[in-house]
């Protein structure tokens, strides 16, 4: 026996090291042999325990899905109409009225805001409601307002989005929230689900 310290000894410890390992890794080759496990033939040595395999998912099957995107679809309106999202919700309720009365105007409006009246002016001043019938007190005929076709617009427009009928635009020129300048990180988040969106109502727009 080598003596301890001398360059001998070091090769020998070295050695017995090595056939240490050697002896551990077939022994855990063999291991893995007898539990049947699939290995490429001539490969023994390189074999590893399998990972486990995911739990399969399932998506629920639903009837109705058209608001799943409805943030999505209302960040794109408030964004490129220069509109608050209850200014939006009021236009979306007048929609399907037709023609509508100050007192239908001001029964929703309770519930999104203040001032109704202050907000009607706005309306008419941007161009979303116009004047559909005048009053005549003595005919006891009082005045109808309806939406303009810029308010009749972006409200079908949302209702085509929201159903996957047409898609988002993703065009700077179309749509503000692709401006790449705008300096705001939560569009480039907004954008990238607009276009899941897109593909997603795409594959379930009927035909």
């Amino acid at each position: 026996m080598a003596k301890i310290g001398t360059k001998r000894w070091h090769l020998d410890q070295i050695d017995r090291i090595e056939e240490m390992k050697s002896k551990a890794g077939k022994k855990g080759a063999a291991a893995r042999i007898k539990n049947n496990y699939n290995y490429k033939k001539g490969t023994e040595h390189n074999l590893i325990t399998p990972k486990k395999q995911p739990t399969t998912r399932y998506n629920t099957k639903v009837d109705y899905d058209f608001l799943k995107y409805v943030r999505v679809v209302f960040k794109w309106a408030t964004e490129n109409h220069e509109l608050t999202r209850p200014q939006i919700e009021t236009l979306l309720y007048l929609y399907s009225l037709g023609a509508f009365s100050q007192r239908q105007f001001i029964d929703f409006h309770k519930i999104v805001a203040m001032y109704p009246m202050k907000s009607m002016k706005k309306y008419v001043e941007e161009g979303w409601i116009s004047l559909w019938r005048p009053a005549i007190p003595k005919e006891k005929i009082h005045r109808l307002y309806s939406l303009t076709q810029k308010g009749k617009k972006l409200c079908n427009d949302m209702h085509k989005f929201s159903m996957g009928l047409e898609p988002i635009p993703v065009k700077e020129t179309a749509n503000k929230l692709a401006l790449k300048d705008s300096g705001k990180r939560i569009n480039t988040y907004y954008m990238d689900m607009i276009k899941k969106m897109n593909k997603d109502k795409n594959k379930e727009a009927p035909e």
